[in-house]
């Protein structure tokens, strides 16, 4: 078996001697969070969980959530299927990003994990896959999928399927007089995950116009709330009824999702200003992958692929971008940096807007009605409703996600007593809870039975017992995923 980093962390690293005297030393040493920790430490000590002090309203919230997410995900699948077909729709994924124009035409995905990003386009059947007009479109869906912001996963299959939620419900309209409508510019208000691209298939206008007309450049990010003349629409002309002003956000707009992890052939960075120029070099210099698609609305369509490389770092630029986050919480908790960092490699390869089927939200991937929820009533002392815009917020997630390995070691597996051991039963424990990890030991539930026959044994063989008796083959490889990449982030953060 490879040597795991753990079995030496706590005899190589000060901060790893056991919790309590971690947050003596940090109290006496005026560290800004020390309050915080001892009103934490205090209920680690005392003998309840979590779950005692749950409140019912709040409980009821969290049962309603994940079923409407659970429904709005089915009803997707199903739209989606008509076009793509049966077993052959993409949904956003831990560590892989999915998004999909409004016609659900075109699907873009980034594997965060291996570094690949790829572009699809349905065609019709007569038409071939490497004429002009595919490559431009390909060309086209490179180009959107890096202009394109970050759009949680549920809210963009909402926002797709409400158009034609809309055409379903639509009645037969009574005859009446109506002015004749005349050719005139339409009023557009940018909603989350649009871009001009978008925007120009949506009603049949190019995005150059659009840009025009808006004193923009064609490569231009949109921001929420921003108003756009759309040329050549037709709108009556009856009188204007008063509407809400939506104000354009103040704030610039977050950068896309491949901001800084993209080179030109010559090495230099893809921005917004030359995206347009690296589209085409890829749709010329990449192979074309075609394949059938039989959709459930009855037509065959062609489905024309291409994929890229994301720069070989890309991994170490998104760790990066939270390190001021890792290094706030890793002292706010006593929790080994190098270890937050692993996890989130681990959990999500640093996909900001990662969701798996749990569902889990979040770089560290956390559950809304347990873990999650758990780590926030600890840390506050409030059981509050947390919504998925707030578990994919970077610095909520990996505070959450950090206390929530700080109870895993201070309260579920204190009695462990040796602090490698506990680690990597907490490692274990953050996949597949404290439950799951005793049974690696006893044939029960309890931790405290566990930690009788843990206690007897070396943390190699606590570590070989997990890799080798733990419930799930999925818990098996990441205890030792997590161990292995420690490492990688010692030199950044650790060591």
């Amino acid at each position: 078996m490879k040597d795991c980093h753990f079995r030496t962390l706590y005899h190589s690293y000060p901060r790893y001697l056991p919790l309590y005297l971690l947050f003596i030393i940090l109290a006496l040493s005026g560290n800004p969070f020390a309050a915080d920790i001892k009103t934490f430490t205090t209920w680690l000590n005392e003998g309840w969980t979590a779950s005692d002090h749950y409140d019912k309203q709040t409980t009821e919230k969290y049962h309603t959530f994940s079923e409407q997410e659970e429904r709005t995900l089915n009803e997707f699948v199903l739209l989606a299927e008509r076009k793509w077909g049966k077993n052959n729709v993409s949904i956003p994924e831990a560590k892989v990003w999915v998004q999909y124009e409004d016609d659900l035409e075109v699907r873009s995905s980034v594997d965060f994990e291996n570094g690949v990003g790829s572009v699809q386009i349905l065609l019709e059947k007569e038409q071939k896959a490497d004429s002009d007009t595919v490559n431009r479109q390909l060309a086209e869906a490179v180009e959107d999928l890096f202009l394109g912001r970050d759009e949680r996963p549920v809210e963009m299959m909402r926002r797709l399927m409400s158009p034609e939620k809309g055409k379903d419900k639509e009645k037969p309209v009574p005859t009446v007089t109506r002015p004749k409508p005349e050719i005139s510019m339409k009023y557009y208000t940018v909603q989350q995950g649009d871009t001009l691209w978008g925007l120009s298939k949506r009603f049949k206008v190019s995005r150059i116009e659009i840009a025009q007309n808006n004193n923009i450049g064609p490569d231009d990010w949109l921001i929420i709330g921003q108003r756009l003349l759309i040329p050549g629409q037709r709108i009556e002309s009856t009188p204007a009824k008063s509407k809400k002003i939506v104000k354009p956000s103040a704030k610039r707009p977050r950068a896309p999702l491949l901001h800084g992890l993209l080179n030109n052939s010559d090495g230099t960075p893809v921005t917004h200003k030359n995206v347009a120029g690296y589209a085409n070099e890829i749709v010329r210099s990449q192979a074309h992958r075609t394949a059938s698609v039989h959709g459930t609305d009855g037509i065959n369509r062609q489905a024309v692929s291409i994929s890229f490389r994301l720069i070989p770092d890309h991994l170490r630029i998104r760790a990066e971008r939270y390190r001021q986050f890792v290094r706030r919480y890793s002292e706010k908790f006593g929790i080994y940096a190098p270890l937050i960092y692993a996890v989130i490699h681990t959990e999500s390869a640093f996909n900001p807007m990662a969701r798996s089927g749990a569902p889990a939200y979040g770089l560290m991937q956390l559950v809304p009605g347990s873990g999650a929820r758990d780590a926030y009533l600890m840390v506050y002392g409030v059981d509050k409703y947390l919504d998925p815009e707030y578990l994919y917020d970077p610095g909520n997630n990996i505070e959450l996600g950090t206390a929530y390995l700080h109870i895993l070691d201070g309260r579920y597996l204190k009695r462990i007593e040796n602090p490698t051991s506990r680690m990597y039963c907490s490692i274990a424990a953050y996949n597949t809870g404290a439950g799951n990890v005793s049974r690696a030991f006893t044939d029960s539930t309890s931790i405290r039975q566990a930690a009788t026959t843990i206690n007897q044994m070396s943390p190699d063989q606590v570590y070989a017992r997990l890799r080798s008796d733990l419930p799930y083959e999925e818990t098996k490889n990441y205890i030792k995923r997590v161990c292995d990449r420690i490492p990688l982030y010692e030199e950044r953060d650790g060591g």
